[in-house]
């Protein structure tokens, strides 16, 4: 049987590259994910692997009958070629298959047919320098017709899609992948027209069939593709060095003969075109990419210097300023993970676009299949690969081209979502490389700002305590004082009080005659009565101090009570402070019997602390008006309000004051921080103060909200109970 096939060193190349398709063919059915496109492209190579199988065992072949067999076993792969190919274009571009194809299939089977049984598409063999090929036969242009129009359909397609901007980048840089694919393929028309006789040409399709297969399967499988002009360069420099080192062992055979000598010069010139590749390309590489290397390289060096950095804000400012400005896109953006609101919250941004373009995108859910996809995926990837089910879930308005997680030992603490580049060129392995240690990098650095930050504020609570410590043992030796002098007071009352009712009780006849003594007595009475409550009072006020410094005692002290007496004695105080000899503009009867749970003096501080403000900013609203609108009479009224919930208790104190501009309002509760005019008290530690009691010592919350020159009200919200 094998005397039937000789040695022919045409016959290897077409065989090998055989092989070639059939490994692509197998991995891609296997491994990569079967999509409709990659499904019809694998039906297309195994027409490929047909064709070149039966056409190496053609040119092996040492009988014409034996090779006519051979050539026409391959046509079987050739005939669906065509229609594979333009079934693989439909499926790329999203096109839907018709029913025509049902026809070009069957077409093409009947010209196997034909083929297999007449001489009308093969009229036998004919012997060149490469072995046995093919004769046309009488039919043979209907089938060569039928392969221009179908590969001039594909490419006309993929032309138009190419130009489609309103596709992804990603997308429109496959199509245009696979459309110089085709391109470079259309050059293997000339294996067709080497079959008429007369025409003598080298069937070479075999050498374009391995860039065809590389550039298509290379472009369906990957997203990260690199410059379209660096794999067309480097696909060039591959086949002139493929056709050099090939030619060199052909001409040596056809001019000795012998063949041995030119299979050992192939295999040295084949070892020897490996490393002058290598070389060339690493040159061409260089010389392409210098602008990639260049931005690379800057993220590199900042990226090495980030973790000095201790101020969060201004470094993710200058992460997302050094991205967009050295890699030159559209947008990028920072996402980290705020673990109070349970969501990755936008921290940081930057674009030449509106910015309101963010407000759709300002935050992402921690449980959402969005984050749910970067944290499976662990590392940067292109936008394109994430599922079309989980992209309709991002409000986003601008075109997304990279997602970079951030990770911390195993929890993603942020991400970067970065925009399209402004050439349109995609994000390239090297590229997604790079981002992945800046993310790591960024990661470490963010944890090291937060750190400082907790370290910061653990420093000034350690300083607050020692501070209310040191005020704790002021306030017991002043507490001690007053209260000696308060006793004196109480007991000056108590015998006024005694001597008044006596001299009433001895002389009750001569005091109810005389109506002038009887006015003096009872405004003697209630001097007394008035300084007796004021004396307890005050005593009360005291020991409210003593149990705001001791937080051990008070931590037994959350119990239930009226707010009014609260709000009563905060308006006590607030004379005494002011020297307030009328009725002190605040409204409390909305109040009423209600009553909240806490710790009493802690809420009374409160309390007085917001309507102090309240009275200060009444009384520069007053002065503001006088000043720019004497006509307008202006009323101050300070009102307090209590609402009860179902779970908690809601406490608002609001005023008609000068109110807060919006630049301040956010820093309310900051410490040492104060809107009071520089003639005011105002020490910055007031609210500051309030924030922590309600916070830490009643687990509740305060919230501020005030426009300027209308007035501000703040809220008190304590749980219920304990």
């Amino acid at each position: 049987m094998f005397d039937d096939y000789y040695y022919n060193i045409f016959a290897i190349p077409p065989l090998i590259t055989a092989f070639f398709v059939i490994f692509i063919t197998v991995k891609m059915l296997s491994v990569w994910k079967r999509s409709e496109a990659i499904r019809f492209f694998a039906c297309f190579c195994c027409s490929v692997i047909v064709w070149l199988s039966g056409f190496s065992m053609m040119y092996f072949s040492y009988s014409p009958e034996l090779a006519l067999f051979w050539g026409k076993v391959g046509f079987l792969g050739v005939s669906f070629i065509p229609v594979t190919a333009l079934m693989f274009v439909y499926a790329l571009t999203g096109k839907k298959l018709k029913t025509s194809f049902l026809y070009l299939s069957a077409f093409a089977f009947i010209c196997f047919i034909l083929n297999w049984s007449t001489d009308l598409i093969y009229n036998g063999v004919k012997l060149h320098f490469w072995g046995y090929y093919p004769i046309a036969g009488k039919l043979y242009i209907v089938f060569l017709l039928m392969f221009v129009v179908l590969f001039t359909m594909c490419s006309v397609i993929l032309f138009k899609e190419a130009f489609n901007y309103s596709l992804p980048p990603v997308q429109r840089r496959r199509v245009v992948y696979v459309f110089s694919a085709f391109t470079i393929c259309l050059l293997g028309v000339v294996d067709y027209i080497g079959k008429y006789e007369g025409i003598e040409i080298y069937p070479f399709g075999y050498i374009l069939i391995i860039f065809f297969i590389s550039i298509i399967s290379f472009a369906i499988v990957k997203y990260n593709l690199l410059d379209l002009k660096l794999v067309l360069a480097k696909t060039g420099l591959y086949l002139v060095l493929y056709v050099i080192l090939f030619s060199i062992p052909l001409l040596i055979g056809l001019n000795t003969g012998s063949w041995e000598v030119a299979a050992f010069s192939a295999v040295v010139f084949a070892s020897a075109g490996t490393m002058v590749f290598g070389t060339i390309q690493e040159k061409a590489e260089n010389l392409m990419l210098a602008e990639q290397r260049s931005y690379q390289n800057i993220l590199l060096q900042a990226a090495t210097g980030m973790t000095q950095r201790h101020d969060l804000k201004k470094l993710l400012k200058m992460v997302v300023h050094l991205v967009k400005r050295s890699v030159k896109i559209n947008f990028a953006s920072i996402y980290l993970y705020d673990p109070d609101t349970k969501e990755y919250k936008l921290v940081a941004f930057r674009t030449d676009k509106n910015k309101n373009i963010f407000k759709k995108a300002a935050s992402f859910r921690a449980k959402s299949p969005f984050s749910d996809y970067i944290k499976s995926r662990r590392t940067a990837f292109v936008y394109e690969e994430m599922p079309d089910g989980i992209k309709k879930n991002i409000a986003f308005d601008l075109r997304i081209g990279l997602i970079v997680p951030a990770f911390v030992i195993k929890e993603v603490n942020g991400f970067m979502i970065l925009g399209e580049k402004d050439s349109r060129k995609p994000y390239s392995s090297d590229d997604i490389n790079i981002f992945n240690i800046l993310a790591t990098q960024t990661s470490i650095a963010v944890e090291n700002c937060v750190f400082m930050e907790e370290f910061k504020k653990a420093q000034e609570k350690i300083f607050f305590a020692e501070k209310l410590a040191s005020i704790g043992g002021l306030a017991e030796g002043v507490a001690h004082q007053i209260n000696n002098r308060l006793n004196h007071f109480s007991v000056i009352a108590g015998e006024m009080q005694y001597e008044l009712g006596e001299f009433k009780n001895r002389l009750e006849p001569i005091v109810s005659d005389k109506n002038v003594l009887h006015e003096s007595i009872k405004y003697f009475q209630q001097l007394s009565d008035s300084l007796s409550g004021n004396v307890k009072r005050t005593s009360a006020i005291i020991k409210g101090i003593l149990n705001y410094a001791k937080v051990e005692a008070q931590e037994t002290q959350y119990k239930e009570f009226a707010l009014n007496e609260v709000v009563e004695l905060s308006v006590d105080l607030l004379k005494v402070k002011h020297n307030i000899k009328t009725a002190a503009p605040v409204d409390y009867a909305q109040v009423g019997n209600k009553t909240v749970s806490g710790i009493k003096s802690i809420i009374m501080e409160s309390v007085y602390n917001l309507i102090d403000n309240a009275y200060e900013a009444v009384l520069e609203m007053k002065d503001y008006t006088s000043k720019n609108n004497p006509s307008e009479k202006y009323e101050p009224k300070i009102t307090v309000t209590l609402d009860n919930g179902r779970n908690s208790n809601e406490i608002t104190v609001s005023d008609n004051g000068i109110g807060i501009k919006p630049e301040n309002l956010k820093k309310v509760f900051v410490p040492f921080f104060t809107t009071k005019s520089s003639f005011k008290s105002g020490t910055g530690i007031g609210m500051y103060v309030v924030k922590r009691m309600i916070e830490e010592m009643h687990k509740g919350s305060i919230r501020a909200e005030s426009e300027y020159l209308h007035g501000t009200k703040v809220h008190i919200s304590l749980p219920k109970g304990r």
